[in-house]
């Protein structure tokens, strides 16, 4: 039988880490890398379909391709989606807390890719996180999208991050 309380401990022996977050360079390439892969992917695809273009044609359509993906690429956002805090606090249960004053959770959506961790979080309610209960229950309203560069936390930072957003997903 379940039980409908949450279980809280003041002596709580959950690792925590303190991630100290710097500025990425990263977020600014990503928009070029991609649409610079989304030229050659152009020109490629054409080639490849034997299509009776010009050389100037099929670079002018391998252009405006590029362009319109970097443009979508801008549109997205993805300086403005990282955490303005420099500071976070990450729980082994994947409790995000933001300069003592925000709590987030972290959700099974959330993705590891190589080069930057994709974080699906939902609100925390705030009596939850300052009585150290293990299973803190979300908030239903607030569900936020974050990201995380590689270059914006120190390897050992990020391999951690990794490995608590990958127990979420399996919900260990």
């Amino acid at each position: 039988m379940k039980n409908s309380t949450l279980w809280c401990s003041l002596y709580s022996t959950e690792l925590k880490y303190n991630l100290r977050l710097t500025k990425s360079l990263d977020a600014n390439r990503v928009p070029l890398i991609l649409s610079g892969l989304s030229f050659f992917a152009f020109i490629l695809i054409f080639f490849n379909l034997s299509l009776d273009l010009s050389y100037f044609k099929l670079l002018a359509i391998a252009i405006i391709s590029a362009s319109a993906i970097y443009l979508l690429c801008l549109q997205f956002d993805l300086t403005g989606r990282q955490f303005s805090d420099k500071a976070i606090l990450l729980s082994s249960a994947g409790v995000l807390s933001l300069a003592s004053v925000r709590h987030y959770k972290l959700l099974p959506s959330s993705q590891v890719m190589p080069f930057v961790c994709r974080l699906d979080l939902t609100a925390v309610n705030d009596i939850a996180i300052a009585a150290n209960c293990v299973s803190a229950e979300p908030v239903k309203s607030e569900r936020v999208i974050k990201f995380i560069f590689k270059d914006s936390l120190s390897e050992q930072n990020f391999r951690r991050l990794c490995r608590i957003i990958s127990s979420t997903q399996r919900g260990a």
